[in-house]
């Protein structure tokens, strides 16, 4: 006995819908798009950035005081490199109630790490300032500077020149500095 027409063609448009499904769950596609934006000036990009404040209590002795190393982090993407400067344009000083009295500070550099093939080196490795001097005596500065494009991490000691503890008010010796990052 024949079937109907009627009994196959739903039959056949089932085959072929189930083979479309079939069909499509063996291949699929979806796109994901990764994208670099460069700057305008990307020869120009310099960064420096500088630890936080840090506080130390004098130990009460004629000892020179000395900071932990503190972390600067440089880098350049400069084709010629950069040039860093740290600077601090005084001594230690405490302000407040009466004349200003002065110590002097000692900074040293160096290049704790750096990116291979940037060349970072120190160009000032150690600077001191002189109070009793004054004026550019107080403005001192280490450095360092790249040849190629590259980050580094500067480490930075500062010394407290006590002299004479006796000599010393009670209160908060401070000195700044700061540092400056230049395309070379």
């Amino acid at each position: 006995m024949a079937a109907s027409m009627l009994e196959v063609l739903p039959a056949c448009g089932a085959f072929f819908l189930c083979g479309a499904i079939g069909l499509a769950q063996q291949s699929s596609d979806s796109v994901q798009s990764f994208t670099v934006e460069v700057a305008p000036v990307i020869t120009a990009r310099v960064g420096i950035i500088g630890p936080p404040d840090i506080l130390i209590l004098h130990d009460g002795t004629n000892d020179d005081q000395q900071f932990v190393e503190q972390r600067w982090y440089v880098g350049a993407n400069n084709r010629n490199g950069a040039t860093v400067t740290l600077e601090t344009k005084s001594a230690f000083r405490l302000n407040g109630g009466g004349r200003p009295i002065e110590r002097d500070a000692r900074l040293l550099l160096n290049v704790v790490s750096s990116d291979p093939g940037s060349g970072w080196t120190v160009t000032t490795a150690a600077a001191q300032t002189d109070y009793r001097a004054g004026g550019p005596a107080t403005r001192v500065s280490v450095g360092a500077r790249s040849t190629a494009p590259g980050n580094a991490t500067l480490g930075l000691r500062v010394f407290f020149l006590t002299e004479d503890v006796a000599t010393l008010r009670t209160g908060d010796y401070t000195v700044r500095v700061t540092g400056t990052i230049r395309a070379n």
